[in-house]
């Protein structure tokens, strides 16, 4: 399962913005384009956990394909259901993971084994795509930190 820690035992997860460890979201080798965004409510600044997260990689066509984690649009949800996790997640594709213009991405050294790992589980979150939330579901931090650490693993082995 993607989303897990301290908020399903009860809990506040106060570093659900970073997957759960604030120490080591960074990918110092490389091995995917990970980007930010600032947030409209935050006007486009990138304010802590007040961002948005998502992956970039090329595919076999040399198309850069861009995924991450949101509320479902159409659903209608007030602030307090986004932020406790009661709204439907949905998955914003490319260049709508833009959500004000600016971006800000590590590089990627193109790692064929990561970009396909990263495409499938971006697929997979798509099909059973799960409660979008701050505080008591997933955000796009976690899906997006999960998703790699779980990549990264796996393409490490080979």
């Amino acid at each position: 399962m993607i989303f897990s820690g301290t908020c399903r035992q009860g809990g506040i997860n106060t570093f659900t913005y970073v997957g759960g460890d604030p120490v080591s979201k960074v990918d110092p080798l490389g091995l995917l384009e990970q980007c930010r965004t600032g947030l409209p409510s935050t006007f486009g600044y990138d304010i802590g956990p007040a961002h948005h997260d998502y992956h970039c990689w090329t595919d076999a066509n040399d198309k850069r394909i861009c995924r991450g984690f949101t509320f479902d649009s159409t659903s209608n949800a007030s602030t307090l259901d986004k932020i406790f996790g009661r709204t439907k997640g949905a998955i914003r594709k490319d260049e709508d993971n833009k959500t004000d213009g600016k971006e800000t991405c590590t590089s990627d050294d193109g790692n064929k084994c990561m970009d396909k790992c990263v495409a499938g589980e971006w697929e997979n979150l798509g099909t059973g795509t799960p409660d979008y939330g701050l505080v008591f579901s997933g955000s796009c931090q976690v899906a997006a930190s999960n998703i790699y650490q779980k990549c990264k693993a796996q393409c490490s082995k080979k």
